[in-house]
């Protein structure tokens, strides 16, 4: 899923080192990949951007088994997950990382009362809606797209031993900012929030494309800068 170890190249160790996602919503799709203990979910959520997005959360192992026993299709849940990255090695040398959300943790979503007050109540309103993921570590890679007021930036996080290279775009004053005041290899704290998008293709079936939009971004102290 992740590269498991440090590599050898230099990097600014980060003081704060994040890669969480906390999604709420209704599931719309439950996907058993045949022959494997993987379960993919859609999830609607309202949260996140000015429209409904709709995530897939990929499950693994004893997880993906309790999703499949516990929660159905039209469900409300909460849950936490992470960014993970696969690296592929293209011919001629490039490298590409392909990114998607894997869940840690599912729960049913609780009532407002249930929230607030810790009563066991089961009328009234859902909690909101959640859709955030939080990155901190360095930044890898800044991009800046020709023409446009966005720019990609590539964030290295090291969290629980994995080093993951999860992709945030960013749109613009955003991404200005990004290009006048962070440089490759900076301390970051990155605050966004899953977003989908359908486009059809010239044979009029639809595709599907998915990423992470960035609202928040700051600077981070070093190790070295601690204190």
């Amino acid at each position: 899923m992740s590269n498991s170890m440090e590599n050898s190249v230099s990097y600014r160790k980060a003081l704060i080192n994040e890669n969480s996602v906390q999604m709420t919503g209704t599931v719309i799709h439950l996907f058993h990949v045949p022959g494997t203990e993987t379960v993919v979910m859609s999830l609607a959520t309202s949260a996140g951007g000015s429209r409904s997005n709709y995530p897939k959360i990929t499950w693994y192992g004893d997880l993906a088994q309790e999703v499949l026993a516990s929660i159905s299709e039209k469900d409300r849940v909460s849950l936490l997950g992470t960014v993970q990255t696969k690296r592929y090695d293209r011919t001629g040398g490039k490298t590409i990382y392909r990114q998607s959300f894997v869940g840690a943790g599912i729960t049913r979503a609780l009532k407002k009362i249930e929230s607030r007050f810790g009563l066991e109540e089961a009328r009234g309103e859902y909690v909101d809606d959640e859709n955030e993921i939080r990155l901190a570590g360095t930044a890898f890679h800044i991009f800046k797209v020709p023409d446009k007021d966005i720019v990609i930036l590539t964030v290295r996080t090291y969290t629980n031993g994995h080093v993951n290279m999860p992709k945030v775009t960013l749109f613009g004053r955003n991404a200005q900012y990004v290009l006048e005041n962070i440089q490759e290899n900076d301390p970051i704290c990155v605050i966004g929030y899953a977003y989908t998008n359908r486009v059809e293709k010239a044979d009029g079936t639809p595709e599907y494309y998915e990423g992470i939009t960035c609202t928040s971004i700051s600077p981070a102290p070093t190790l070295d800068e601690e204190g």
